[in-house]
């Protein structure tokens, strides 16, 4: 396919037999149900899924929103043109960063289920086409699930690593390193960290709670829902990733190298439960909020700059990191 992830999750909407908006959902699941073989059977709903298309309006939207942000995602980090080579990697990369997003785990799940129903309109869209290319998911799927539970679960507790900083002096390479510094002092995500260039470099100024500090502007286009901001970081750290921008043109990490690799070993080495990139961003939660109170503005007035500069629309979302 050609065009946009817009223009081609629009195409395999229309274009494949999912869009089932309008047929009974009950009739399908009976005639899924029908063709199942005995060893299918064992497994009912997952395997009446892989036969059956999507239903209503909510779903379609919700579901090709997500399909949008997989293709987005491989094109931006694997060079992933065409949504008809998308692979079982790129979808699980996907999932990952959400892990290390911190969302919920029902919000994990919806993902999860949407990239299951990607693989279903991308079979019937080449079974309609006659392209000889088949999609398997789900094992990749599975595998990231585990791994949802064991994180995701744990939504209730501190996510804060106990040392932040030996985690991050760990890390053995000096860019990633640098990314979890800003992760740390900055409370960005991990999208929100993997890559910056000249203009995002404002000035070194002074901040309420922290006095001088670096301005680092965020573009919407990395921001969870595209709402630009300005974050700060150390004095040492605005003018170590000035250099690296300066000597390379721009600074960016592969977000695969730094979450499943190296923070992961960073954690075992210094001893710590590994709860992700976003563990950095419970710490900086935490530690900012100390912060502003200690310079003298009350819970209330410091929630709000936590807040803000966290990219939380409402406080209570940022009192969820203070557990």
């Amino acid at each position: 396919m050609r065009g946009s992830p817009v223009k081609q999750v629009q195409d395999l909407f229309h274009q494949s037999v999912i869009n089932k908006i309008g047929e009974s959902k009950h009739d399908a699941k009976e005639i899924a149900r029908s063709n199942l073989t005995h060893q299918d059977k064992a497994s009912t709903w997952h395997n009446m899924g892989k036969q059956m298309g999507i239903h209503s309006y909510k779903t379609a939207d919700a579901y090709r929103e997500i399909w949008i942000n997989v293709f987005r995602g491989a094109k931006e980090n694997f060079h992933i043109k065409d949504i008809e080579n998308l692979k079982s990697d790129h979808v699980q990369h996907y999932l990952e960063t959400k892990i290390n997003e911190g969302v919920s785990k029902n919000t994990f799940m919806q993902y999860a289920s949407a990239c299951e129903k990607l693989s279903v309109a991308l079979n019937m869209y080449a079974e309609k086409n006659d392209t000889g290319k088949t999609y398997h998911f789900s094992n990749n799927i599975s595998n990231v699930r585990a791994d949802a539970h064991k994180m995701l679960e744990r939504s209730d507790q501190s996510r804060a690593y106990e040392n932040p900083q030996a985690l991050i002096n760990t890390i053995k390479n000096e860019t990633y390193q640098l990314a979890a510094q800003i992760q740390l002092e900055a409370g960005t995500r991990i999208n929100e960290t993997s890559i910056f260039r000249e203009h995002n470099l404002k000035e070194i100024t002074e901040h309420t709670a922290r006095g001088e500090v670096g301005k680092i502007h965020l573009d919407g286009w990395v921001t969870k829902g595209g709402k630009e901001r300005d974050v700060f970081v150390s004095k040492e750290t605005y003018q170590r990733l000035e250099n690296v921008i300066n000597q390379k043109g721009e600074f960016r990490i592969k977000d695969q190298t730094y979450y499943r690799s190296l923070l992961n070993e960073a954690a075992k080495e210094s001893n710590q439960s590994y709860n992700g990139s976003h563990g950095l961003r419970w710490n900086f939660a935490r530690d900012e909020l100390k912060q502003f109170m200690a310079s003298g503005k009350t819970y209330e007035e410091s929630l709000i700059l936590v807040s803000h500069e966290m990219g939380h629309v409402r406080g209570d979302i940022t009192e969820h990191y203070l557990k």
